[in-house]
């Protein structure tokens, strides 16, 4: 078998550069960073002609741009935003967050807006979202929003353990979240149980007529889709972790399982 491997002439975009190595019919490469020429992480690539390159080469490129910029604009939104609360919400901590609100230290302007993301809602309305997901059929995607003890697929396993972190299962989740909806209610006079809110409103980047495996691509991405594949992220209670993006993703994550999970409306969605 031959083997030999031959270098071609390399690429350029924007300071970023990739040397393409002929082998056994296909083009490899790795994208080099401008400046230090180090090699980015998790960007190689491979083509079939010479012709494919340039246009796979951009495309890396293009979403490592895309994710510094991403970087750096949840830096400067955490430093002008109450995070911490909006962390507790999201992550369903109803004990931090009534100590925070009891202490002072709750924005009360979040009870307006949630600056993040492209569209604002209401903080409440996070808590709601949780409880249209958690308390609904979720199907396959049952998996990745705690363990269920439903019949059949029940996860009680050593191996699901992380560390110090136990799995949250299901049923804690929804009765903390109830815990974050009683909150609303006696702090804030916010009645989760009288509001209805139509979430599907919030499908505002999901495409029409997609599969679940674009579906499932489109969830993980980033940052043209969901940034942090938001159902895993309280599945451990001492996930703290919050983005700009965090509270709209919540909302089109609500919208997918409303419009798509509970219809099982793959392929025909619109």
């Amino acid at each position: 078998m031959n083997t030999t491997m031959k270098e071609t002439p390399k690429l350029e975009y924007k300071g970023y550069t990739a040397y393409l190595l002929a082998k056994e019919g296909r083009y490899f490469s790795k994208v080099y960073e401008p400046r230090n020429n180090n090699p980015l992480e998790g960007c190689g690539f491979s083509v079939d002609t010479l012709e494919e390159a340039m246009p796979r080469f951009k495309s890396m490129v293009e979403r490592e741009l895309q994710n510094k910029a991403f970087k750096r604009k949840n830096e400067e939104w955490l430093s002008q935003t109450d995070y911490e609360s909006i962390s507790d919400v999201l992550n369903i901590h109803p004990k931090s967050f009534k100590q925070r609100v009891l202490d002072g230290k709750f924005d009360t302007n979040l009870l307006d807006r949630v600056l993040g993301g492209d569209y604002a809602v209401p903080l409440f309305f996070v808590t709601k979202a949780w409880d249209e997901i958690l308390k609904g059929k979720l199907n396959e995607l049952s998996f990745m929003v705690c363990s269920e003890e439903d019949e059949g697929i029940m996860i009680d396993d050593e191996d699901m353990l992380s560390g110090e972190q136990a799995t949250r299962r299901r049923s804690e989740a929804i009765s903390q979240n109830d815990e974050m909806k009683l909150l609303w209610k006696e702090l804030f006079n916010i009645d989760l149980d009288v509001i209805e809110i139509d979430f599907t409103q919030y499908n505002m980047h999901m495409p029409p007529n997609i599969s679940s495996d674009d579906a499932d691509l489109y969830f993980n991405d980033v940052p043209d889709g969901i940034v942090e594949w938001i159902p895993q992220r309280i599945n451990y209670e001492d996930d703290n972790s919050v983005t700009f993006d965090s509270v709209s993703c919540l909302m089109e994550f609500a919208a997918y399982v409303i419009m798509v999970i509970r219809t099982q409306n793959y392929w025909n969605r619109i």
